[in-house]
C-alpha cells in the first residue's frame, strides 16, 4: 500500500481507519475489541475507534493526551490524503467519549462549585461554620 495522495475519499477514509486501527491495537490490552470504521460527512472523512470500556483509559490518556495524539495524527494525515478527517472514540456498545475545551460546562459540579472548597453549601451545613467562605 503506497502513501501516495489520492483523490478518491474511500480510500483516504480506508486507509485513516486502518492507521488508527494499528495505533490503537498496539495501546490497548484487548486488541481484538478494536473496530475502526471511516464514513465521509459534510466535515470531511470522520473515523470511528471503538474500544472495549476496559481499554479507554488507555486510548484517552492522562488528560485526554492520547487522545489528542491520535486526532492530531488523524488530521495530519487526513490533510496528506487531501481529506479533512476527524476521530471519533466510543466504547464498545457505548456512547461517544467527549472532551471538554475550554471552563466548565453549565450545571455541572465545577460549573456550580459543588464538591470544591468555597462551592455550594451541601444539605444540613451550616454557612456560618464553612471554613472556607465563598467570596
Amino acid at each position: 500500500m503506497s502513501a501516495a495522495p489520492s483523490d478518491d475519499p474511500t480510500e483516504a477514509g480506508r486507509r485513516l481507519a486502518d492507521l488508527v486501527g494499528f495505533i490503537a491495537r498496539e495501546l490497548v490490552d484487548r486488541p481484538e475489541a478494536v473496530q475502526t470504521e471511516a464514513l465521509a460527512d459534510a466535515r470531511g472523512t470522520v473515523v470511528t475507534l471503538r474500544v472495549a470500556p476496559e481499554d479507554m483509559g488507555k486510548v484517552i490518556g492522562r488528560q485526554g493526551r492520547i487522545a489528542r495524539s491520535l486526532r492530531a495524527v488523524v488530521r495530519a494525515a487526513g490533510q496528506r490524503w487531501r481529506t479533512r478527517a476527524h476521530l471519533a472514540i466510543h466504547q464498545e456498545g457505548g456512547p461517544a467519549a467527549t472532551r471538554q475545551e475550554g471552563g466548565p460546562q453549565e450545571g455541572g459540579p465545577a460549573a456550580t462549585g459543588a464538591g470544591r472548597p468555597g462551592g455550594p453549601a451541601g444539605p444540613g451545613r451550616d454557612e456560618e461554620e464553612d471554613p472556607w467562605p465563598s467570596p
